[in-house]
This record gives structure tokens, C-alpha cells and sequence, in this order.
């Protein structure tokens, strides 16, 4: 669990001050929070009248997550909290600074939302993002303080999302998709595949393209697995031309699967008990 993260929290939190407590639904209850990776679903953007739309939002995304492997196949692992994040205005800010596309795409707008969630995040306009991470972290230690991981879904139909501590992404149509691919990002640590960033060796990214060295070795010649370079940097190479980390409607391939099962043990035994007890 996160306790080293929940220490850096409290130590933030006795400098800037304590967030503010929310309302705190729980969508899945597996069993004991010590026992179980324990999900966060936050919303931003969300005015008080619209609370009822965000746990409608929430309830789906969640729904969606546990069907799609290799969540579906530990969701009992799994509780699931929502927090009733109320912002004094409804809306995603978007300042129309993206550098990568000509701006503004949709109009631009300045809401007064709790999280301060915005668009055109360091430049890229499809990057929902906070320059504010502190919030979110004071959000969730006051509220749910034994959380192991958690995602904001923010009040915008327009297609966005990025990932770091925490995944943020835009109820946009696609945003089940979206959704998993973040997760992908700040719950597995796997890397992009439709583009090269710098983000080092990953699971799912290598510079090693030997078949008897490569970190995914043992999946070669098996569900497509191979060693495929990066158009941006030949250098660096992935695992699959056609995952989830590429592009949207894909599933995870076997090497994220692999990543993401890995993380899911990392955080919870799959041995909860025995008996007898050792004398």
C-alpha cells in the first residue's frame, strides 16, 4: 500500500493545510481496506448540482474497468471508493495555449474548479492535467487516506487525458478507453507505444532488441509479441504494433497484461490468510 506516499502526504498537507472532507461513496466493497487495493474515483468540475451525474459517470467507469482483463480477472482484489469532489463552477479550464494544434479547438474557459484541472497541459492541448497536484493529494488523505490508487474523471465532453501520480482524463465518449489506458500509465508504469517520450526503460519500452536479452523475452513469437521499433527513435523499441498503449480499442497486449498483474500482486498477497497459524 502506499504508506511511504501517505507519510509525504501528511508532511505536504502540515504545510499548506488540510483539504476540505467530501461525501465518500463505496461503489465496491471486497473486503478489509488492509487487505484489498483500495481504487479512488474523484471528479472535477463538477458544480454541488451535478454530484448525481459524477457518481453516475463514476459507477460506469468503474463498471467498464472490471470487465476489461486483467482487472476483470482480480476484481476482487479490488475496493472502490468515490469522492463527491464539489467545485464552485462546472467545467474543465482551457486556456487555448497548446502549442501542437491551433488554438482555441473548443472555446476557451476558466472555471473555478476544485481541482484546478485543465487542458493544454506543458503545451499538448489533449493533456488533462493539474498544476496544482497538491489538491488532489490533500483531497484523498483527507477523505479516503488508505487509497492505493486513484483517477479524476473531469466534466468535459472534449477527448483528453494524461498520467502521472494520478490519471486525469475528460468524460468524453471514449473515455472507458481512456480510462484504461491511464491506468496503464500511473497504476502499471507502462509507457506510451504510439509515440517515443522520455520516459526510460519501462515494461513495456527497452533499448534491448536481442531475443535472448529483450525484457520480454519470454513472450516473443506469442500473441504478436516481437521487438518493434519506435518511429521517433529507431533506438527504442516495444513490444506490440497494435495494444492498448498504441491506440484506443485495442486490449492490453501480453507484456502490459504481464505489467499490470505483476503490480496487482505487488500490492495485494493473493494468499489473505491461512491456517493453521505457524506456532
Amino acid at each position: 500500500m502506499r504508506k511511504s506516499v501517505f507519510l509525504f502526504q501528511f508532511f505536504i498537507i502540515s504545510l499548506v493545510g488540510f483539504a476540505q472532507s467530501f461525501d465518500t461513496v463505496l461503489l465496491r466493497d471486497n473486503g478489509p481496506s488492509d487487505k484489498r487495493i483500495n481504487l479512488v474515483v474523484l471528479g472535477d468540475g463538477y458544480d454541488m448540482d451535478e454530484q448525481d451525474v459524477f457518481m453516475d459517470d463514476a459507477t460506469e467507469l468503474v463498471d467498464y474497468l472490471f470487465t476489461i482483463p486483467p482487472f476483470s480477472n482480480y476484481s476482487e482484489y479490488f475496493n472502490v471508493y468515490a469522492i463527491k469532489v464539489i467545485s464552485p463552477e462546472s467545467g474543465v479550464k482551457h486556456p487555448g495555449t497548446a502549442t501542437d494544434v491551433t488554438e482555441p479547438v473548443f472555446p476557451i474557459s476558466n472555471p473555478d474548479n476544485y481541482l484546478e484541472t485543465t487542458f493544454d497541459y506543458q503545451d499538448i492541448h489533449r493533456c488533462i492535467y493539474t498544476p496544482n497536484l497538491h489538491k488532489t493529494t490533500q483531497v484523498l488523505a483527507t477523505n479516503v487516506p488508505f487509497y492505493d490508487e486513484a483517477f479524476v474523471v473531469v466534466n468535459s465532453p472534449e477527448y483528453g487525458g494524461c498520467a502521472g501520480l494520478y490519471s486525469y482524463f475528460s468524460k468524453h465518449e471514449s473515455a472507458n478507453q481512456i480510462l484504461i489506458h491511464e491506468l496503464g500509465h500511473s497504476f502499471s508504469g507502462l509507457a506510451d507505444e504510439y509515440w517515443f517520450a522520455p520516459t526510460g526503460e519501462r515494461p513495456n519500452k527497452t533499448q534491448d532488441n536481442n531475443p535472448q536479452t529483450n525484457r520480454w523475452r519470454n513472450w516473443i513469437g506469442t500473441e504478436n509479441v516481437g521487438i518493434y521499433p519506435f518511429d521517433e527513435d529507431p533506438s527504442w523499441y516495444r513490444p506490440h504494433q497494435n495494444c492498448l498503449m498504441r491506440s484506443l480499442g485495442n486490449s492490453f497486449c501480453a507484456v502490459c497484461t504481464e505489467a499490470t498483474i505483476e503490480r496487482i500482486h505487488q500490492l495485494q498477497d493473493p494468499i489473505e490468510s491461512f491456517s493453521p497459524l505457524e506456532e
